[in-house]
């Protein structure tokens, strides 16, 4: 008897009126459509989360790429922002492809940064069109006003630098067989006036 007045009673305090539940989650406010917009640093995210946040917005972008020992030079655009509420940068890469062979004329990308406390490091991956799956993790440090993404194994190294206000350096490099670092990428950005 005791239990089903229990019961009972969470049912009615509960569930008093589900409707008018549902109808005030589902209206919204105007606060709430624009949840996902203009999203700024979180002041609960870690401090380190504004390290990859300097890089927030849009830029225009001249990417080199080394295909068969020739370089091609492509136009790009990157947008940078924060998500998540804050707490992680997400980025999105077009970039035409007017290299030899090329499977498609574009190449799109995204990429999601997120610094995680408890490891004290950041964490990242890679989603992109070619070839259509989601990168491994790999890591990335904050060095020397250098931003460095790496596997951890020594393979690859990607750099962001000379980093300012409205404009930054990017390169792509491979650990060749010698043990030297071979650049088979470079990007220029630019920032583009919204």
């Amino acid at each position: 008897m005791r239990l089903t007045v229990i019961i009972f009673l969470t049912c009615v305090f509960a569930c008093q009126n589900p409707n008018e539940t549902i109808n005030e989650s589902t209206q919204g406010t105007a606060q709430e459509s624009s949840i996902f917009q203009n999203v700024t640093l979180n002041t609960n995210a870690p401090a380190e989360t504004a390290q990859i946040g300097q890089l927030i917005g849009l830029w225009n972008c001249v990417s080199k790429d080394l295909v068969d020992s020739v370089w091609y030079e492509n136009k790009a655009l990157w947008k940078w922002e924060y998500t998540l509420g804050g707490h992680a940068v997400l980025n999105h890469w077009w970039q035409e492809d007017n290299s030899l062979n090329a499977p498609t004329l574009e190449y799109f990308a995204n990429g999601i940064f997120i610094f995680n406390k408890d490891a004290k490091s950041w964490e990242a991956v890679i989603l992109n069109s070619r070839p259509h799956k989601i990168s491994p993790k790999f890591q990335l440090d904050y060095v020397d006003k250098e931003i460095r993404m790496h596997d951890g194994r020594g393979t690859w190294l990607v750099s962001f630098f000379n980093i300012a206000k409205d404009a930054f350096d990017w390169k792509y490099e491979i650990k060749k067989a010698d043990g030297t670092w071979g650049k088979i990428s470079e990007i220029s950005a630019v920032r583009k006036v919204e």
